[in-house]
C-alpha cells in the first residue's frame, strides 16, 4: 500500500515544480519533492502537528474526494488514495500565493455565493407548483436532474433551489453555459489543464469547472448544444466519476452532483443523433419541465408586483403601482421571453412613467396593444349576479374602487383582489 501511494503522487505530479509530498494515514511522510521539503519544513519525517490536524479529518469525511485546506501560508490540495475503498494515504499538493498577489491558478476558485430558494420562487400557479414539488423531491437525493421549458423561464433558479434545499448546500453551485464555449475549448473548460498542456494557457494550469464543483453542484445550462466531443467526455465522468485534466496522464477524483439544462427536447435530440442517447439517459433520471409564462397567466400580477419593488431601487423611485389597465394589458400578453422578459418591461415602465402609477400607455406597444385590441371587442355577458360578486361590488363602490384599501380592509393581497375580481367579471366603470 506505501508502494502504491508513492506511486500515485509522483505519477500525479510527473513534470510539475509544485510542492509535492505523499503520507499515510498516520501523517508519516512516504515521499516528497525537495520543493516541499523546503517550504513545509519535515526534519521528524512526519507532518507538523497544526497540519496534521487539518488533513487528518479528511480521511473521513467525504474520503474519495479532492479537499482543498489552508496552512499557514499555503493552500493544499489533497488528493485521498484508495486501497479497496478505504483511504491508506493522501497526496498533498502545496502552491504558495503568486508574486502579484493573487491566489495561484492551480487550485478551485471560490464559486459565486447561491441567491435563490424555494422560499423566493414566487407563484400561485397550479403548473409551477407541480415542478416545484418536483422540484423538492430532487433536493432530498443526489440523482442527476434535467431542467426542460423555454428561455427565460428560469431554469438556473430551479437548479439553485434544489441544491441550496440539499445536503449539498454547503458545497460550491458552479454554473457553466454549455452553449458559450467553443467546442475546442469545451474540455479544457470542464475539466482543467495542466502547465503547459498548450499554448496560450495558464503558466500555472487551471482547474476545470469539475473541480471546482467537487462537494457540490455543476449546473450545465443549455446542454443540448454540446458538441459530440464534450458529450462523450461528460458521459465519461459521469459512469467513472473521475477526470483527467488536459496535458495529465492520472485521473482526479470528483463528487459532483449534475445538474442540465435545455431549452430543447432532449428526446427529439437523441431521434435525429445529435444527442447521445447513453448521455441522454445518464441525465435524465429525474425530469423537471418548467411551463412558460402564458401557461401561469395568474402568476403575472404577483411577479409584476415583485419586479416593480425591485425596479423602484434601480430607478430611484418609490411608491409606484401598477394601474389596473396595465395589470390587464400584462395578463393578455403571450411573453415569448418568458419572466425575464417580464422583468424588463417592468423596470422600462417604472423609469417611463410620469407619475406614481404605471399605466398600460408606459408599457411596450406590443405589450399594450392586447388591451387595447380588447377593449375594442364587444363585451362579454356580466357574469351571472351572485350574493359574492354582489358584495364585493358594494364594497368597491364604497371606496370609490379603490383597490388597494379594500384588499386591506378585506385582508387579502391586492393581486388575490384582483383575480377574484376577474373571476367574478368585476372592472372598474370607466369615467
Amino acid at each position: 500500500m506505501r508502494d502504491e501511494v508513492i506511486r500515485f503522487a509522483f505519477r500525479t505530479g510527473r513534470g510539475s515544480s509544485a510542492p509535492l509530498l505523499a503520507i499515510d494515514t498516520e501523517g508519516h511522510i512516504l515521499a516528497a519533492n525537495a520543493s516541499a521539503a523546503a517550504r513545509i519544513g519535515l526534519p521528524s519525517g512526519r507532518l507538523p502537528s497544526d497540519l496534521r490536524a487539518i488533513v487528518d479529518p479528511l480521511c473521513t469525511v467525504a474520503p474519495e474526494a479532492d479537499r482543498m485546506v489552508e496552512w499557514r501560508d499555503l493552500r493544499l490540495l489533497s488528493q485521498p488514495v484508495l486501497h479497496d475503498g478505504c483511504p491508506v494515504g493522501s497526496v498533498l499538493r502545496a502552491v504558495t500565493p503568486s508574486s502579484a498577489g493573487g491566489r495561484a491558478r492551480t487550485l478551485p476558485r471560490a464559486p459565486a455565493p447561491v441567491r435563490w430558494s424555494f422560499e423566493k420562487i414566487l407563484s400561485e400557479s397550479g403548473a409551477l407548483e407541480a415542478a416545484l414539488e418536483v422540484a423538492r423531491v430532487a433536493s432530498r437525493n443526489a440523482l442527476p436532474v434535467v431542467l426542460s421549458g423555454e428561455s427565460g423561464t428560469g431554469k438556473e433558479l430551479f437548479a439553485q433551489a434544489i441544491h441550496g434545499a440539499s445536503a449539498r448546500a454547503s458545497g460550491p453551485f458552479v454554473a457553466v453555459n454549455c452553449g458559450s464555449i467553443p467546442a475546442p475549448l469545451l474540455e479544457a473548460e470542464l475539466f482543467g489543464y495542466e502547465a503547459g498542456a498548450f499554448t496560450g494557457g495558464r503558466k500555472d494550469g487551471n482547474p476545470g469547472k469539475f473541480e471546482e464543483a467537487s462537494g457540490g453542484t455543476l449546473f450545465l445550462d443549455e446542454v443540448g448544444e454540446l458538441s459530440p466531443q464534450g458529450q462523450t467526455a461528460l458521459l465519461r465522468v459521469l459512469q467513472e466519476r473521475e477526470i483527467v485534466r488536459l496535458g495529465a496522464s492520472a485521473p482526479r477524483k470528483v463528487d459532483v452532483r449534475i445538474i442540465a439544462a435545455t431549452n430543447r427536447d432532449l428526446r427529439t435530440e437523441v431521434a435525429a443523433r445529435r444527442f447521445r442517447q447513453d448521455l441522454y439517459y445518464r441525465l435524465d433520471v429525474l425530469s423537471l419541465s418548467i411551463p412558460p409564462l402564458r401557461q401561469r397567466v395568474e402568476d403575472i400580477p404577483l411577479l409584476a408586483q415583485a419586479f416593480l419593488e425591485q425596479a423602484e431601487a434601480e430607478v430611484g423611485r418609490s411608491g409606484l403601482s401598477l394601474s389596473d389597465e396595465a395589470v390587464a394589458a400584462l395578463q393578455e400578453f403571450p411573453w415569448p421571453g418568458n419572466v425575464r422578459q417580464l422583468q424588463n418591461v417592468v423596470l422600462r415602465a417604472a423609469a417611463m412613467a410620469a407619475g406614481p402609477e404605471i399605466l398600460a400607455s408606459h408599457l411596450p406597444v406590443e405589450v399594450s396593444r392586447g388591451v387595447a385590441e380588447a377593449s375594442r371587442r364587444p363585451a362579454p355577458a356580466p357574469a351571472p349576479e351572485s350574493p359574492e360578486r354582489q358584495a364585493l361590488a358594494e364594497h368597491l363602490e364604497r371606496r370609490s374602487w379603490n383597490v388597494a384599501r379594500v384588499a386591506e380592509e378585506s385582508g387579502v393581497s391586492r393581486m388575490t383582489l384582483y383575480r377574484r375580481m376577474q373571476r367574478l367579471g368585476l372592472a372598474r366603470p370607466r369615467s
